[in-house]
């Protein structure tokens, strides 16, 4: 794979191994799996199930991991990889919210991972919130063209790990939350190695 894409699609990676070393999911729910994430849930969650909306990039995913328990989300030609948000009709965005509504989500401490198609990720967001004590969404620099900003954060503290490209969002229920200087603390191995790795990626930036 080309070094320059790797660097733009892997900048979740240091967030989703501090996630998973501090808080231990015992359920991750991927959404839109990838040669970046879907292995680091793979190693560290002790159950996941992914959900993914391209036929051909699920076959592709099965080489590598036959075993993956997956779910494809059939968008039916309606919504493309880079539909934005906003060009849904009402319909459209019921139907994607009863979906994600109906997906079967255990109990137990969970994390929620967005990085599929660009219309979906908000309402999946939306819909899934209050079911989940962590969220990671990747992409959030970009919050015109996935409307991230429409996401109601009650309950929960939000955290950004700042990249020249992409950059990453994490939500942290506020019971749980170990603050920002343990978070940090966490995230300087995964960093060191992610820019050792990706030195084109020059910094990552925590905010809170």
């Amino acid at each position: 794979m080309d070094k320059e894409l790797t660097f733009n699609w892997s900048t979740h990676q240091p967030l989703i191994m501090a996630a998973m070393q501090l808080y231990a999911p015992k359920f991750v729910l991927e959404l839109g799996i990838g040669e970046f994430s879907t292995p680091l849930f793979k190693q560290r969650a002790p159950e996941l199930l992914s959900v993914e909306n391209n036929q051909e990039w699920i076959a592709h995913m099965k080489t590598r991991y036959p075993d993956l328990n997956i779910i494809h989300h059939d968008l039916k030609g309606k919504i493309l990889i880079g539909t934005a948000l906003a060009e849904l009709t009402k319909v459209d965005r019921l139907q994607l919210f009863d979906f994600y509504l109906r997906l079967p989500i255990p109990p137990g401490r969970k994390l929620l991972f967005c990085d599929q198609y660009t219309a979906t990720r908000t309402i999946s967001i939306i819909a899934l919130k209050d079911r989940f004590d962590l969220i990671i969404y990747h992409d959030s620099e970009e919050a015109p063209l996935y409307d991230y900003d429409l996401i109601n954060t009650f309950g929960f503290n939000s955290y950004i790990l700042k990249s020249p490209v992409s950059w990453t969002t994490m939500m942290i229920r506020k019971t749980i939350d170990k603050g920002p200087e343990v978070l940090r603390s966490c995230l300087t191995i995964p960093v060191q190695q992610y820019l050792a790795l990706n030195p084109e990626c020059k910094f990552m930036e925590l905010t809170a």
